[in-house]
């Protein structure tokens, strides 16, 4: 599977070379030999250990390195070639036990550049990982005063910010953003933040950024925080934290009526600065939200759209999703009867649909399907508790999360997790029969889903559990039997 895994990871980094290409920019990484004077590289010292976010490694140190990666930092080169079969071996390491050993960064204006462990960068970055521990080595500005440039200024400012919060991902175009986001959130500059503080913030950064690029921003730093500076003036950030990805998603279309954009140079080349996010712009097309309404079954075929069927139940529904455990037999009876597609993944009981799958329906399991710009993961089977096929150990679901990341990460996110099991101490149990997924629950940390639709928690013995209940702002729904809802994108 990593050979194939590497054939995607090119295909990336063709799109992305052509994409480059057909603009007029460089394909490749950037290089700091090309960007600072090597005399500050030779004084730059070493600042440490950390975990440094993928998203603000950008380049090689030495121009040697670039030509085997696309800007992207996806591998360019043969898959026939040497460089591919250490790829693909890093690429296996990951899938069993995870990279662990630390790459060499320098770091120049809050972006990394990559001396020693290009290939560990390109694995990562692939399976969609948010962060890698690396030996950090800073190139700071001159201290003479020389450079008085708006960049210079504003790095000094992120600096000074990043000494008390830790977070190197906001990151503002202005220098005095960086007070003005402290006193939106009710801070005093300088004091450090508590890792409650720190966490709180980064939910909502998260769910801003998904609702911010979700509507047509870029996703680049310091656009990005900069419209996030003018949402959280529009909107009070104490009542931001107790709302939903949804809410929120909500709220930042509804303001987000026109961001202008301007040319200049931060870190890395370039300054991408939303002047503001402004209510009421008249002569601007706002992006209208859609509506989709769902039912979710599992476990037990519904007398009500079964047995007790009656001609126009299914009517009105936008998608039907079949979360294990069902018939071939009620699953084909529900798309021949509705009118519109119906979603599938695997309980522990559906061996049988591996080699006979229902005609009609749409097998989701280990992919990605976006239908009209909803955006649902599936991944079947419950917890292993004895022989057989669709049950899975907890090392086994996150080897199936990790080769499913690539494809969340090429579509932004996801909207709905739909699995048969559980999350881990959500509607679950602790015996084995019936426990969740821890991989589930970081899934859900990592990317925020507005749904977690599952299965497995019948109601003759999960009674107690509700069927719809709120866990960090993902709305879970047990579909036992069957379940209508709402999702709003």
């Amino acid at each position: 599977m990593t050979a194939i895994d590497y054939t995607e990871a090119k295909k990336l980094a063709v799109k992305e070379y052509r994409k480059a290409v057909s603009a007029g920019e460089s394909p490749y990484p950037p290089h700091l030999d090309g960007i600072v004077p090597g005399a500050r590289l030779a004084a730059a010292s070493g600042s440490g250990r950390e975990q440094v976010p993928l998203a603000l490694v950008i380049g090689t140190k030495q121009k040697g390195r670039i030509n085997a990666f696309a800007r992207n930092f996806m591998p360019l080169l043969d898959p026939s070639s040497e460089f591919a079969a250490k790829w693909i071996t890093l690429c296996g390491d990951h899938l069993q036990e995870g990279i662990r050993e630390p790459v060499r960064l320098y770091e120049y204006r809050n972006r990394f550049y990559v001396e020693e462990g290009n290939k560990r960068v390109s694995v990562l970055k692939y399976f969609g990982a948010d962060s890698i521990e690396a030996e950090v080595i800073r190139v700071t500005d001159p201290d003479d005063g020389s450079d008085l440039s708006e960049e210079a200024e504003a790095y000094a400012a992120f600096l000074r910010f990043y000494e008390s919060s830790r977070l190197r991902t906001v990151e503002f175009s202005e220098a005095d953003s960086y007070d003005r986001l402290q006193s939106l959130l009710g801070r005093d500059p300088g004091k450090a933040w508590t890792e409650e503080e720190r966490k709180t913030f980064e939910l909502f950064y998260s769910d801003f950024y998904n609702a911010y690029t979700r509507c047509g921003g870029r996703g680049q730093l310091p656009e990005v925080c900069d419209a996030m500076l003018s949402f959280l003036e529009l909107n009070e950030y104490g009542r931001m934290t107790g709302c939903s990805p949804e809410e929120i998603r909500r709220l930042v279309r509804s303001s987000m009526y026109r961001i202008r954009t301007i040319r200049g140079g931060i870190g890395h080349g370039r300054k991408a600065r939303a002047l503001r996010v402004v209510r009421g712009k008249a002569g601007v097309r706002k992006k209208a939200a859609k509506t989709f309404r769902i039912l979710a079954v599992a476990d037990d075929e519904s007398r009500y759209y079964y047995e007790d069927y009656e001609p126009g139940r299914l009517e009105g529904l936008d998608l039907i999703l079949a979360c294990g455990d069902l018939s071939r037999v009620y699953l084909e009876f529900l798309t021949t009867m509705a009118p519109c597609p119906v979603l599938y993944i695997r309980g522990n009981h559906d061996d049988p649909l591996e080699e006979d799958p229902p005609g009609g329906c749409i097998c989701v399991e280990d992919r990605v399907y976006v239908y009209q710009g909803l955006r649902i993961a599936g991944l079947g089977g419950s917890y292993r508790y004895r022989e057989g096929g669709n049950m899975y150990t907890e090392e086994q679901m996150r080897r199936r999360a990790l080769r499913l990341a690539p494809a969340i990460l090429r579509r932004g996110g996801i909207d709905i997790l739909m699995t048969h099991a559980p999350a881990r101490g959500i509607n679950d149990f602790d015996s084995l029969t019936h426990r969740g997924f821890e991989t589930f629950r970081r899934l859900l940390e990592r990317y925020r889903p507005g749904y977690l639709v599952h299965g497995h928690i019948h109601k003759n013995y999960g009674i107690h559990i509700p069927q719809r209940t709120q866990w960090n702002g993902t709305t879970v729904i047990n579909a036992y039997d069957h379940c209508v809802f709402e999702v709003v994108i």
